[in-house]
């Protein structure tokens, strides 16, 4: 806070020497605490917010101008009522400088009505990098990058990291987090367990069926909805015996008493990988497509169903982006809490824990990839 006030307050951005210095400090902590090194792609989207995709380290030499702009701005009037014409004078000068610096770099400038705000100014530069960056992103990359964009996707960026509430991350999860969010190299190449190559990025284990962090993760997502739909007083069952579609299977479980319209609900739960072969092509194009299409082909299987109960797909990508029917299941269970306990925080908290769920499940099979089933 101390150092934004200063850039909001002097013409910093015309020490770009200074800025980056700066900057590099932060470069070097970042990588130190998260045990990763950072590429240049890599570093230039951590330095964006996490709205934007990024880890939200901002750098002093992309804000100083959004900064002093938007300070200058919310200041004139005031200037201009206190000071004499001599000093009101170079605030206009410097403001217009600075204007000046900022149409030559070319970014688009916010409504002159939002000049006094710098998230304005900051979101105009953001959106000018993140379309610069896609570039020159691989696919493996830009799956990334696309994919954290989306909505929910970094919700536990945002969690209190609190042992007691479980929201804690160990040190090798976060590491593994930041990685995989990133795309970075989170280890050497080695042999899943299965026998598959697991490259150095770590994708194998994701998708792999013998990966031993697929079953914890589904577990942790299940008692979450369970959970999560007691609060909003349905009480539920998990893998309900005596209801199958037909073939031996049956949903992940099953509310006790009717959820909707006499109904009771029933909902399944998968975890798709955003990264695996059949799903890379179409999640570097738009965002949550592999939770999308697992949607689908849930409410297909459980078809013959519907006409008793109500069935609730839900889909979640190890990004973390979270299909749109699910998030629409996730808000409704979200609303119906915060109306029961009268707290508004409890949908955020809800997909809080979906999102430290699938990163633990990610951590948990990548770490396990290279032991095998005798060890």
């Amino acid at each position: 806070p101390k150092l934004v006030d200063f850039l909001r307050s002097a013409p910093c951005y015309l020490e770009q020497d200074i800025l980056d210095s700066f900057d590099s400090s932060i470069r070097s902590c970042a990588e130190l605490i998260c045990n990763v090194i950072f590429d240049n792609s890599g570093w230039q989207q951590a330095k964006l917010p996490v709205r934007f995709g990024g880890l939200g380290l901002r750098s002093c030499s992309d804000i100083s101008l959004p900064a002093y702009l938007s300070s200058l701005a919310s200041s004139r009037s005031l200037i201009q009522s206190v000071l004499p014409n001599n000093i009101e004078q170079d605030c206009i000068d410097r403001f217009d400088s600075a204007v000046d610096a900022w149409t030559q770099a070319d970014f688009s400038s916010p409504p002159e009505s939002a000049f006094s705000i710098q998230k304005e100014w900051d979101n105009c530069k953001c959106l000018k990098l993140v379309e610069s960056l896609k570039i020159s992103l691989d696919q493996h990359r830009l799956a990334c990058f696309i994919s954290v964009m989306a909505p929910h996707s970094g919700a536990w960026f945002n969690s209190l990291p609190s042992s007691d509430f479980g929201t804690l991350l160990d040190n090798e999860i976060l590491r593994l987090s930041v990685a995989i969010r990133l795309g970075l190299r989170v280890c050497s190449s080695h042999k899943c367990r299965c026998g598959a190559l697991v490259d150095e990025f770590g994708l194998h284990p994701l998708s792999c069926r013998m990966s031993a962090g697929r079953f914890p993760r589904h577990s942790a997502l299940n008692d979450i909805i369970k959970r999560g739909l007691g609060a909003a007083g349905f009480p539920s069952q998990l893998e309900p015996v005596g209801l199958d579609r037909g073939d031996g299977k049956r949903p992940d479980g099953i509310t006790l008493f009717p959820f909707k319209s006499g109904k009771s609900l029933i909902w399944d739960a998968t975890c798709t990988c955003t990264f695996s072969s059949s799903n890379l092509v179409s999640s570097a194009i738009a965002p949550g497509s592999a939770a999308a299409s697992a949607e689908i082909s849930k409410v297909a299987k459980y078809d013959s169903l519907s006409d008793r109960f109500i069935f609730s797909p839900f889909a979640v990508e190890t990004s973390g982006v979270i299909g749109p029917l699910s998030l629409q299941f996730i808000k409704d269970i979200g609303r119906m809490a915060a109306r029961e306990r009268r707290e508004p925080r409890e949908c955020e908290w809800l997909l809080q824990r979906i999102s430290l769920a699938v990163v633990r499940g990610n951590a948990h099979s990548i770490l396990s990839a290279g032991i095998s089933r005798l060890d």
